[in-house]
Formats: C-alpha cells, structure tokens, sequence
C-alpha cells in the first residue's frame, strides 16, 4: 500500500505520471468553481459561519468568493493564488464596463456581457483601441500576502488562478462579439489576428508579474482558458485554431517555461476538442 502523502506529494506524483495515495482533489481554480449562491448554499449546509469577502470586489463575474474553509471541510488538495484584483479590477458596479471596455449585465443572480465595444471596428479603430494597462488593475500586496499565509499555513500543492477569466479566443469574442468574431476569423482574418495579438499581449504581462512575485513558490499555473467546442463539434476548425490560436497559446505558456521548465502549466477548454489536441501537444 502507498505510504499516506501530504496534499502537495499527492499532486505532484499524480502530475508526474506516478500513482499517489489517493486521486487528488481540486476545486475553486479559475475552471472549476463554485457560482455565488452555490457557494452561500454549502457554507451553510456545512455549518461554516458566515461568507469571507469576496476576492473580487466589485463581484464582477458569477464566481466571487474563493474560501479555504470549504476546501478543508472537503479535503481538496491544491490551495489557490490569485493575482490582486484579478480580470483586470472586473466590472465597475456603476457602470458593469470592464477594463476591457466590455459592457455586462445583471440577469437574476447572474452577470453576463451584453455590449461588445469593437463589434464595428476597423483594423485602424482596434489599433488605437484603449486597451487596459495591466499594472493599473492588479494589487501586488494582497498577492505577496495569500502567499506568505500559504508557505506558512498549508502543505497543499499552490496553484496561481489565472490572470484573466478568458484567453485569446474568449476575450476577442467578448470584444467583437462571438458571432462577429468567428465570421472575423474567416473574411477578416487580419483584424481577427490583430485583436488576438492584442489580447495575448496583456495575458503575458499579467503572467509576467505574477511569476516576478509568486514563481518561486507555485506548483501549477493556471492560464486564462478558452471554449473551442460545444458538446459534439468544434466552434471552429483544426485549421483556424492552429493557425491564429494555437500561436497565442504558445507565446503565453513559453515565458512561463523559460521561467521555470518544472512550472506545470494548467488550460482549460469546454466541449469536444480532442481533434485540437494535437496541436495542444505541441
């Protein structure tokens, strides 16, 4: 029988194809979470007392809390590093707009995006489009103190929550609007590059300061995921996504693993994908 591991060896062997003590367990990263009500719902039904703060502030997404009290209460395995104020400050409630200039809307307990700000750009329009300076929405203090309570209180693998809730494909669609976008992809395939290159850019940066402060001490990076398919087929081809998106991937996962070759990467897709995989793997 396999001698009993900490949370951090159980992650690690399975991650480095050998069999651990048990399959290890995660919840609340950046892809599998918990919705607010869904969370107010369990901190209750387990006795846990009241809600933390959320970590994002202005409560900008459907997923705002991320509580350590759950994870123990349920024996998951990993322990999660967010960067500050993460998808770049969120929503501001006056005004549901994003950093990125995206408009969002409150349907029931849910916020979705409804206004797409370049969805009649032109290439020259998207070039001198205001796109969010990273440094101005992330808060680098409440980083190096999640850190610093974790070293000191957890022997769980650390995984750093990805910068921005959406990659390249995700973030365009939300500027352009998803239809638009994917006819970008096709006729206009010169400012659907320009807008995925653009995005890219600002992902990168945000990874870059994160691995500045928290590198050293992580375990797993997670990077912002993408929905390449519904439940049967590819939104998009084989063809397209190596073309235009599997680029952007690879310039987002590179400097992560210049930084640190041992620095495991985690993305995150919906849908039936496997004839992306290839590419993936490469």
């Amino acid at each position: 029988m396999t001698a009993t591991m900490t949370s951090r060896e159980r992650v690690l062997t399975a991650l480095n194809h050998e069999e651990p003590d048990r399959v290890p367990l995660a919840l609340w990263g950046s892809y599998y979470t918990l919705q607010d009500q869904t969370y107010f719902n369990l901190l209750q039904h387990l006795g846990l007392g009241e809600p933390i703060p959320p970590f994002r502030r202005y409560k900008s997404r459907n997923s705002n809390y991320l509580d350590d009290r759950i994870l123990d209460a349920l024996d998951t395995d990993i322990r999660y590093v967010w960067l500050g104020f993460t998808d770049l400050g969120g929503a501001k409630p006056h005004t549901l707009k994003d950093a990125w200039g995206v408009q969002w809307e409150r349907l029931g307990p849910n916020i979705t995006p409804m206004g797409a700000p370049l969805a009649k750009a032109t290439i020259d329009e998207i070039e001198s489009y205001a796109w969010p300076d990273p440094e101005q929405y992330i808060r680098k203090d409440e980083l190096r103190d999640r850190l610093a309570y974790l070293k000191q209180n957890s022997s769980h693998a650390l995984a750093a929550r990805a910068v921005n809730s959406y990659g390249p494909f995700e973030q365009a669609s939300g500027l352009r609007g998803r239809e638009q976008f994917l006819m970008d992809m096709l006729m206009e395939p010169e400012l659907a590059q320009l807008l995925i290159d653009e995005v890219t850019d600002a992902i990168i940066r945000l990874n870059d300061i994160y691995l500045d402060i928290a590198g050293p001490h992580i375990d797993i990076m997670e990077i912002p995921g993408d929905d390449y398919a519904g439940t049967e087929h590819l939104l998009i081809s084989p063809k397209v996504f190596k073309s235009m998106l599997a680029p952007a991937l690879a310039r987002i996962v590179k400097p992560i693993k210049q930084y640190r070759e041992d620095l495991f990467v985690a993305f995150h897709s919906d849908g039936a994908i496997t004839p992306l995989l290839p590419s993936f793997i490469d």
